[in-house]
């Protein structure tokens, strides 16, 4: 199927703000007919909630003086573990001092226009869904291999909610018997083999006891492993370096499990991968169906696309958070709450 972007709607302009990398990168867009906008926060520690309301006030307020235009509404995406219906930031990762917090509530004070919040994760399943790699399908299943490993459905354009702000987390899906240790101190979950961060640093160790894979990790990473990517992780797997082959082996043999459980349980139309490993390259691409398909049978999976949106997914999505009641099915079903909107 032809997918193409979609313009954003600038009738009454928005703001999308995303909170990544514990707060230490605060992003905001506003698109208006004269182009877009943005404007970003660098902290070299994670801010506390006072300090993130704070400086996102300062971004939008500066965004609606430079376009001068008023913005009439916020959208807000958390690298997070986010309540959307409440508005609530139940924790941030790697930043302390957010547990249980109003976040919608305290930017709304703020700034005195409706802010809808969501988690970065369903933030870009929305984004893509509306107007990316998911536009021309109705059921799309969104799978974020990035930090950790999260997934968002979204149907009719809709955002489908758990009870609590926990769903999507494929991260703790038990996938092997044993295996390496998870965040949480769990053995066998998928986060410890299909994170991009788990890919480098299974990566590293692999390589470490060869002095050929050593150096093609070194050159394929100009010298600093330590910032490598899980994208030159696939690169390399490409190109049949054995380390780095093995490791995406490990990888993609535990994410296609995580993403056969979404698939028996949603039946999406597409599956679409979004973060770094987006633009991993085909042949990353035709191992996850190959192992789709197998796990699958005697079903076929849906087809299997590359975000489209990426680096600015999330962001974007942020502003489609505030759009709550144009996409709303007619008799209200599937309107599960994309972001509490909460008015002054």
């Amino acid at each position: 199927m032809k997918m193409s972007l979609q313009p954003l709607d600038i009738t009454n302009p928005t703001v999308g703000v995303e909170l990544a990398e514990a707060g230490t990168r605060i992003s905001a867009v506003l698109e208006t007919r004269a182009g877009i906008r943005t404007a970003t926060q660098r902290n070299a520690m994670p801010p506390s909630p006072e300090e993130a309301v704070e400086q996102i006030a300062g971004l939008v307020r500066r965004l609606d003086a430079e376009a001068g235009q008023h913005v009439r509404a916020l959208g807000v995406a958390i690298s997070g573990r986010v309540e959307a219906t409440a508005g609530v930031v139940h924790t941030l990762r790697y930043a302390p001092g957010w547990e249980e917090i109003a976040l919608a509530e305290r930017l709304t004070e703020a700034l005195g226009v409706p802010v809808a919040l969501d988690s970065a994760t369903n933030a870009a399943a929305l984004a893509e869904a509306r107007r990316g790699a998911g536009v021309a399908y109705r059921h799309v299943l969104y799978v974020l291999p990035a930090q950790s490993v999260t997934a968002a459905y979204v149907a009719g354009e809709c955002i489908l909610h758990g009870a609590t702000g926990n769903e999507g987390q494929l991260a703790h899906l038990r996938v092997r018997e044993g295996g390496p240790r998870c965040s949480c101190g769990a053995y066998g979950h998928l986060e410890p083999l299909a994170s991009t961060q788990a890919i480098v640093r299974n990566m590293i160790g692999r390589a470490s006891g060869s002095e050929e894979s050593t150096a093609a990790m070194l050159q394929a990473s100009f010298g600093r492993a330590e910032a490598m990517s899980a994208a030159q992780v696939a690169a390399l797997a490409a190109e049949g370096e054995p380390a780095a082959a093995a490791v995406l082996g490990d990888a993609l043999d535990a994410l296609a499990t995580g993403i056969a459980c979404a698939l028996a349980l949603l039946d999406p139309d597409v599956i679409v991968l979004g973060g770094p490993l987006a633009q991993a390259g085909p042949r990353y691409f035709e191992q996850l169906r190959e192992r789709l398909v197998e796990r699958r049978r005697p079903l076929a999976p849906p087809p299997l696309v590359a975000g489209m949106l990426e680096p600015r997914a999330a962001l974007l999505g942020a502003i489609e958070l505030t759009r709550r009641d144009e996409h709303a099915e007619g008799n209200g079903t599937l309107d599960v709450g994309r972001g509490i909107i909460s008015e002054t």
